[in-house]
């Protein structure tokens, strides 16, 4: 009895210890999440407005049309945002302006010719991609989106490598009521149907690459452009960075691959409905993405890069942190969904009111790659390029079979539960990987 007190009292005085040197942490990581649930909400808060001019068909082409780009994106991207946080850490702060400009330059030379080439093809895009539902402006639409993605989420990525959680969220806070506004302008006075969103978006992006201007403007990154410089690294960024395209690849078809076999074996009308039902999930797993990496990973990466001598101890920690978020997770989804459900039905309309039954076991799939994204600390700290390039491709592999077999059968649950054994899979093979890990570390 007096030992089980004294442990209790000793993880006790562990967890508090832990909460004073992660109060830092906490505080950004609840700047970051608050700042993208307030962005991601309105959005969220957009899609009943829209529901009412839009069919599920609709839906389900707008959610075509967002896997294309996501895809175009990854491919157009060529690794180079994914491989920077590998070396962005390690190196001393003076160099780090010359890696970002480096990277823009290899990704102008390659992406606009790539661009041109599939501008030129827009009827094969939309026959093999779209099934013939897509117009050409949209798919010109689609192909701008894709280009400027890039810098967007590089001005992002930067901002949330220097932790300026505050300047980050008051940017994608204006950023969203600007885009809002068009997509409603486009949508309700002009009348442009599913081109609307994505007309809102590209004004959107189009604002944050000025303010990126400006940004590059103001620390004089200019000072550190070279293009002999960067065109002699070509080679190696690529080598770096190439190995994440499946990866990203591979998790677009973990989180989306269920659409394009829905599309197949089953109706529009049914993607339209299960895009709408995973429109929860995709707001949680952004939450967490943009919180965890501008608030706790760099943490991480900085401290197994200066305490090389202390990873055991430093992963022990790492791992109690993430035991706890997904702990605190499963009960703030499972509670936060029972008793607000009754939101859900009010605001969204009857059309689309089924996909509210399948929510919460696409949320419970949330923190599983909650508990991922704390995994992969370690493994981008011993820079495992191999397997974060290919980690994804089993448990995709796995959801795209899954949902070929449990369709026909389960209809939508078949895509649910594909998605949430996937997830599972996911979460599964990362830790045995960082376990694999820690221990050749010993």
């Amino acid at each position: 009895m007096n030992i089980s007190i004294q442990s209790a009292i000793h993880y006790i005085h562990q967890y508090i210890a832990i909460h004073k040197e992660y109060t830092y942490i906490i505080k950004k990581f609840v700047t970051f999440a608050c700042g993208s649930f307030f962005t991601r909400s309105i959005t969220l808060l957009l899609a009943p407005i829209t529901m009412q001019l839009l069919t599920p068909a609709d839906y389900g082409l707008l959610a075509l049309t967002n896997s294309f780009i996501s895809i175009l994106t990854a491919l157009l991207g060529l690794g180079l945002r994914q491989m920077l946080p590998l070396h962005y850490f390690t190196i001393e702060k003076e160099h780090r302006p010359s890696i970002i400009i480096d990277i823009i330059c290899i990704y102008l030379i390659i992406s606009i010719p790539a661009l041109c080439i599939l501008s030129c093809n827009l009827a094969i895009l939309n026959e093999y991609l779209f099934l013939e539902q897509a117009s050409h402006p949209l798919l010109y639409i689609s192909l701008f989106i894709s280009f400027i993605y890039f810098f967007v989420e590089l001005f992002y990525q930067i901002l949330q490598y220097h932790q300026e959680a505050w300047h980050l969220t008051k940017i994608q806070a204006i950023i969203t009521l600007f885009t809002i506004s068009c997509n409603l302008f486009c949508l309700y006075i002009l009348n442009l149907g599913v081109c609307s969103i994505f007309i809102g978006q590209a004004m959107g992006m189009i604002l944050v690459f000025f303010l990126s201007i400006q940004e590059i403007w103001d620390y004089d990154y200019r000072e550190h452009l070279n293009i002999s410089r960067s065109l002699h690294s070509i080679k190696s960024y690529l080598s770096m960075g190439l190995p994440f395209i499946p990866s990203m690849l591979f998790g677009l078809l973990l989180a989306s691959g269920d659409r394009w076999v829905l599309a197949r074996l089953s109706t529009m009308h049914n993607v339209g409905i299960y895009s709408v039902a995973n429109t929860l999930a995709q707001l949680a797993n952004m939450i967490i993405f943009y919180a965890i990496t501008g608030s706790y990973m760099p943490y991480m990466l900085n401290s197994f890069a200066h305490n090389r001598d202390n990873i055991i101890e430093l992963e022990a920690k790492n791992k109690l942190a993430m035991w706890s978020c997904m702990l605190a997770s499963f009960v703030l989804i499972s509670i936060g969904f029972a008793s607000s459900k009754w939101i859900l039905y009010f605001f969204i309309p009857k059309a689309f009111q089924a996909s509210i039954g399948y929510m919460y076991l696409l949320l419970l799939g949330s923190i599983f790659l909650l508990g991922t994204q704390f995994l992969n600390c370690l493994i981008q700290c011993e820079k495992k390029s191999l397997f974060l390039g290919l980690i994804l491709c089993l448990p995709a592999s796995l959801n795209v079979l899954l949902n070929i077999i449990l369709i026909p059968y389960l209809e939508l649950y078949g895509c649910v539960l594909a998605t949430l054994i996937s997830y599972i899979s996911y979460f599964m093979i990362t830790y045995a990987y960082n376990v694999r890990l820690l221990k050749k570390a010993l």
